[in-house]
């Protein structure tokens, strides 16, 4: 739970704190739209009064199918609520998560593939968290053809917690092209 009435007075001690510790900036992996929403509005309020301590990267999140052209208008919207911030707050992330272990329901593999095209020919960043190990496979291989489509201005992350040894990405761009991170979401946070 959130108490969105302590929010503009917690978020400015959270980012002197953070100066402290030399953090520069923050991603959030995907926040509810929400709470997205809202979070926005506080940081631009902020921003206003001259107080942001870090530069601010918001994410789209999405994990299970939707028509790709709306979710892209939607990270579009936020995106241009962003544009007069001077580059201290950016949305300009599509997160997906992709689960292939047994028992979920997750995007379904022409989705991906269609949400990474999307978000591609629109210049916006992919962060994939890919839960099992089908999962990461899958990820390369629609990131793969992003970056195949001549689609090179976006930034491609794949974050997972799987031990993918290197003969295993032999035919692949992983690690080379695409970033790669530990991963930000567990089972237990898609169910």
């Amino acid at each position: 739970p959130v108490d969105f009435d302590t929010i503009p007075e917690q978020l400015p001690a959270d980012m002197q704190k953070y100066s402290k510790m030399g953090f520069t900036s923050v991603f959030d992996c995907g926040a509810p739209d929400f709470f997205a929403s809202i979070y926005l509005g506080i940081l631009v309020n902020i921003f206003h009064k001259n107080m942001i301590k870090q530069r601010f990267y918001g994410s789209l999140p999405v994990n299970r199918d939707a028509d790709p052209s709306l979710v892209i208008r939607k990270l579009a919207q936020y995106k241009t609520n962003c544009v007069e911030l001077d580059a201290l707050v950016n949305f300009n992330t599509l997160k997906l998560v992709l689960d292939r272990t047994p028992d979920s329901y997750s995007l379904s593999n022409e989705i991906l593939k269609a949400l990474c095209m999307e978000a591609g020919d629109k210049g916006f960043n992919i962060h994939i968290d890919a839960i099992g190990k089908n999962a990461v496979f899958e990820a390369i291989e629609a990131i793969e053809a992003v970056s195949a489509a001549g689609y090179r201005k976006s930034s491609f992350t794949i974050a997972h917690d799987e031990v993918i040894h290197s003969e295993e990405l032999a035919d692949t761009n992983f690690r080379q092209n695409i970033n790669e991170s530990p991963g930000t979401f567990d089972k237990q946070d898609t169910d």
